[in-house]
């Protein structure tokens, strides 16, 4: 098990964003969850990690990086998505970029590594809030950007398939043995999205065009059947020039990502901006105070100032009005930033305290506001997950995991926890929520305007199915939840 804190140290190391003191908004918490993944590359940890450098090769069965098997995971990811997308029927609206893929990698036509490999990478993404169907069309993405490509258009809301797509509509010529382990370059520029390999199919040189087209099997020649199709005009037109081939593929990839079935409403575009609240965590003493953690990321966008060494912060009280004079963050521009497809990104953390009974609705940082609540939220300091983060020696090994949660609320009306809980599916590389675990919390004392509520429970579960989980608290009738707060943030 010694390659296993490779994917496990990243994701303790990102501490990744909750939203229980955010405003609940299922939309919101989706975008800004994939916000996260899309924007925040900080070294070592990460989405992209899996892809830099593009030649990257991460292996399922161990969970590690290992470059010497002629295998891509930018080129995986690719893979992984057209499988999944191109099971669609248009006409009716059924199927698409459905996370279909993970009933379907027995069948003739996924055969190979490719397919788990890639799912077993975003797993480590999913939660409640974030699909599998989302994780792979992001992976789309986060290959060919991270690979030079141009940057695709992006929305999230996709949601995951309940059953295997009915149509095959890849014949098994289309996979030859030649590729199956995906250890054979298709053209010279390996470590690039580029057009390469329509330059070396036109001219006949280099690798001309791949093995489905070279190969001595005519009846494996699927890519030179597709390529000489229409005598080659489509081929001619994407080698007209570099811009053109990037425009070309930039669109029809964006199109993929979003052929989604019928039912799905994808949320608007993710752009990025150049200030983000991440990380919110609310906490309250015996005293009376309260305490705000958060970080906030600065990204040197097109359109944006360099990041400054240090940005304004100010408080808004529980009723909207100023709070307390503004203070400053400051950041390492050099140690304390990374690089993403949309420009340089620097952190910035954020610790203040207040007293409860002014309480916080909002933050406004160089002049950007940002919308919060403190009617409900949970006391990290009082909750905790146990075993800690040693439990995540063995990931599939399934413990039993004592959960403390403990609540601030200004209400008094009696609280209950949902859990959304990763679970395996069976026949299906891909994991999916389970929503029927609950939790009542008893009141056990008082701290200035709040009620304190507390609740224990034990759950088995493999560390790899605690990463996706999360929990909801509130009250039939509360307008206020704190919603989609990950109990991997409780591990010490």
């Amino acid at each position: 098990m010694a390659a296993l804190p490779f994917i496990f140290t990243w994701l303790i190391l990102a501490s990744s964003k909750v939203y229980s003191q955010q405003i609940p908004d299922p939309q919101g918490s989706t975008i800004s969850e994939l916000e996260s993944i899309l924007f925040d590359n900080v070294p070592v940890v990460g989405f992209f990690t899996g892809v830099t450098p593009c030649t990257t090769y991460i292996d399922s069965t161990t969970a590690q990086v290992n470059n010497s098997l002629g295998r891509q995971s930018s080129a995986q990811w690719i893979r992984a998505a057209f499988h999944d997308f191109v099971t669609a029927d248009v006409a009716s609206g059924a199927g698409g970029l459905d996370a279909s893929i993970g009933f379907e990698t027995h069948r003739p036509e996924n055969v190979g590594v490719a397919l788990n490999d890639s799912l077993f990478f975003f797993s480590f993404f999913f939660n409640e809030r974030t699909s599998m169907a989302d994780l792979v069309a992001l992976g789309t993405v986060v290959a060919v950007g991270a690979c030079g490509g141009q940057n695709i258009p992006f929305r999230g809301g996709r949601l995951d398939a309940t059953s295997p797509s009915p149509l095959h509509v890849l014949p098994e010529t289309a996979v030859s043995n030649n590729n199956l382990d995906g250890r054979l370059p298709f053209d010279k520029s390996v470590a690039a999205f580029d057009g390469d390999v329509v330059q070396e199919y036109l001219s006949g040189t280099g690798q001309r065009g791949g093995p489905l087209v070279t190969t001595t099997n005519e009846t494996e020649r699927s890519d030179l059947r597709l390529y000489a199709s229409d005598d080659n005009r489509t081929m001619e037109n994407l080698g007209q020039s570099k811009d053109q081939f990037a425009s070309t593929c930039t669109d029809l990839l964006a199109r993929m990502i979003d052929t989604v079935p019928a039912e799905v409403s994808l949320t608007p575009q993710i752009k990025p901006s150049d200030i983000r609240l991440t990380k919110p965590f609310l906490d309250i003493s015996s005293n009376g105070t309260m305490n705000l953690s958060a970080t906030v990321v600065y990204m040197d966008i097109a359109a944006a100032k360099p990041a400054p060494e240090t940005l304004s912060v100010s408080l808004k009280d529980r009723n909207g009005r100023a709070s307390g004079p503004a203070f400053k963050i400051t950041t390492n521009l050099t140690a304390d930033g990374g690089t993403g497809l949309f420009g340089p990104t620097h952190a910035y953390p954020l610790t203040t305290i207040f007293p409860a009974s002014t309480g916080l609705s909002g933050l406004v940082i160089d002049g950007k506001s940002f919308q919060l609540q403190d009617s409900i939220f949970i006391v990290t300091s009082l909750s905790s997950v146990t075993p800690g983060v040693a439990a995540f020696s063995d990931q599939f090994k399934v413990q039993s995991f004592a959960i403390n949660i403990t609540v601030a609320s200004s209400s008094r009306s009696s609280l209950a926890a949902s859990f959304a809980l990763a679970v395996p599916q069976p026949d299906n590389m891909n994991p999916r929520i389970d929503r029927s675990t609950t939790l009542q919390l008893t009141p056990i004392g008082h701290s200035g305007p709040y009620t304190i509520f507390s609740g224990l429970m034990k759950k088995d579960l493999n560390a790899f199915q605690f990463l996706g989980s999360t929990v909801d608290v509130g009250a039939e009738g509360l307008q206020s939840k704190a919603t989609f707060f990950k109990l991997f943030n409780l591990m010490h």
